[in-house]
């Protein structure tokens, strides 16, 4: 397989404060990986750096072999979505959509399907600032996907997502893989990303572990998890 995201002994410091220390891992063509760590360990900086908002303070990025920097308008290859979704909140949903296309050298067509494709017609007129939370992630995903890109990037995708909503972005994330497209997921609810998942990546302020997803009960898994989120890193597969 061929590796299209590596994060090589990335540090993010705010200050004095260290959000994540020295962090690498790498993610092939056609994986799904779930980043996993407890709240404040440090995921948003880490995925903020990985997509290029936010500047390592050291180490390096590189996506597909280029810095996340570089990607101008390159929903082809890129597209993420944080959390709380970054939308603007006069715009309506198809409105939000066809920004991002034009953005990236697209249709307005484009967007147009997308708002079809992505299931959002319902409330496509609807303008973000008077959408449900559900609504508006729903809307920042479809726009993330607008340029089908061969990498996306999702933090913390499931909140504010109902049990019908959460299927179809499971389904989803399914389906990008079995077309060999990468999926990076945030979360730290592990009940719900192993569903997804190939591998998973711990993280609490450093690596914790890199490797299989684990198998066992709902207990078993929570103990797996908060044990490994406190552990040393461990590297397995």
């Amino acid at each position: 397989m061929t590796t299209i995201v590596a994060v090589e002994n990335l540090s993010k410091r705010y200050g004095s404060v260290d959000a994540c220390q020295d962090i690498s891992f790498v993610t092939e063509a056609g994986q799904c990986v779930g980043l996993l760590g407890p709240n404040g360990a440090g995921k948003t900086s880490l995925l903020s750096c990985m997509v290029g908002i936010k500047l390592p303070s050291d180490g390096t990025v590189r996506i597909d072999g280029q810095p996340p920097t570089h990607l101008v308008g390159g929903g082809a290859l890129l597209g993420y979505v944080f959390d709380p979704p970054s939308l603007t909140t006069d715009f309506t949903g198809e409105g939000c959509l066809v920004w991002e296309a034009l953005a990236q050298g697209l249709s307005r067509e484009t967007a147009r399907e997308a708002v079809r494709q992505y299931g959002i017609s319902d409330y496509a007129h609807r303008r973000v600032g008077k959408m449900s939370t559900g609504q508006r992630q729903r809307v920042a995903i479809a726009a993330a996907l607008v340029g089908d890109p061969d990498v996306l990037i999702l933090d913390e995708p499931t909140n504010g997502l109902d049990i019908e909503a959460t299927r179809w972005l499971r389904e989803l994330i399914v389906d990008r893989t079995r077309e060999g497209k990468t999926t990076i997921v945030s979360s730290h609810q592990l009940g719900e990303i192993r569903r997804v998942v190939d591998r998973v990546v711990v993280v609490n302020k450093t690596l914790r572990y890199d490797g299989p997803t684990p198998e066992g009960s709902a207990e078993e898994m929570e103990s797996w998890y908060l044990n490994m989120a406190g552990r040393e890193q461990e590297t397995i597969g």
